[in-house]
């Protein structure tokens, strides 16, 4: 796999749009983020107009939400370029959608199972690591100057979503190529691992501890349903519900081969994260799409209304045909 030469019409639309609205998906993890700075920092070279929007909420990299909208105003969004990051699922990208949902569209993104009916333009890989790669296309396509604060965040959004290097295969295996690229240009590898795995709290660790104790085990072991609750939320509140640690503490059990984790929004509707082992055969993007969500092989995510209790049961259903 390599990446895909961007198509002139879009590369064009940098020098048709003078303003641009920056958009990802809701319950944004370090992939979206960083591609919107990514791209921020992309447009600030070419001296162009940008606001950053999300709707949020920031379980991850809280510290930089300072720098998302909730809802442009009139002026920025007129005459501008909607510019969708990491999502190409219209309904995956919350309360934000209604306010720009008639702009001309540009979708950047490495999940292939969105809407295929969404966006104008579309730059989209699935074989991508992140899609901070995909946006790093167009710092070269575009001849841009990749400054250090890109290198960084680009660096970052490729380290979550491959699991600092671990969820790589060999067909990817180029793209080391780029991951030097970012290091020269400013990316500090060990910078990221820390951020990456050692600014969590105690409560964080406690909060995790609390839903791994709560784990439901079944089908011999193999799938693994974790419940969070508003209880925990209150217990633990400075707690970043970053699922990670979870993630990997149960993977790492030999018969463990997908997790369903059911996180507390209002008692009315539920957030779910799937995920499965690297070598197994659950495909919980495809299940999260059957849900209207979005993601990869062997993670996903979605929204599903109605009660924990019925919404559970629903989506352990899905992974009946693999267990």
């Amino acid at each position: 796999m390599f990446f895909p030469k961007i198509d002139d019409n879009i590369l064009k639309l940098f020098d048709t749009y003078d303003k641009f609205v920056i958009i990802g998906h809701e319950n944004p993890d370090g992939d979206c983020i960083s591609s919107s700075i990514g791209v921020s920092e992309l447009l600030k070279k070419l001296n162009k107009k940008y606001v950053l929007l999300n709707a949020g909420p920031f379980t991850k990299e809280k510290d930089l939400e300072y720098l998302f909208k909730k809802e442009p105003n009139d002026n920025e969004k007129k005459d501008a370029l909607l510019i969708v990051v990491d999502c190409s699922t219209s309904a995956r990208l919350g309360s934000c959608y209604k306010y720009v949902k008639d702009m001309p569209t540009l979708i950047i993104d490495h999940h292939e199972s969105g809407d295929k009916s969404f966006g104008d333009y579309k730059y989209i890989l699935g074989d991508s690591p992140s899609t901070t790669l995909l946006v790093l296309q167009f710092f070269k396509a575009l001849n841009v100057e990749i400054s250090e604060e890109a290198a960084k965040a680009l660096f970052f959004g490729f380290s979550t979503d491959t699991g600092f290097f671990r969820f790589l295969n060999k067909e990817q295996s180029h793209v080391l190529n780029d991951v030097y690229l970012l290091v020269e240009k400013g990316a500090v590898i060990s910078d990221t691992y820390d951020k990456m795995f050692n600014q969590n709290n105690k409560e964080q660790k406690l909060y995790v501890a609390s839903l791994i104790k709560k784990a439901q085990f079944i089908n011999d072991d193999k799938l693994v349903i974790v419940r969070d609750s508003k209880y925990l939320l209150n217990k633990y509140k400075s707690a970043n519900r970053d699922s990670d640690a979870l993630f990997d503490q149960l993977l790492s059990i030999k018969s463990v081969q997908a997790i369903i984790l059911c996180k507390y929004i209002n008692g009315k509707e539920n957030v779910f994260s799937l995920r499965s082992k690297n070598n197994s055969n659950i495909d919980v993007g495809k299940i999260a799409q059957s849900f209207n969500g979005g993601g990869h092989f062997h993670a996903a995510g979605f929204k599903l209304k109605g009660t924990e209790k019925q919404n559970i049961e629903i989506v352990k259903s899905k992974f009946k045909e693999y267990l």
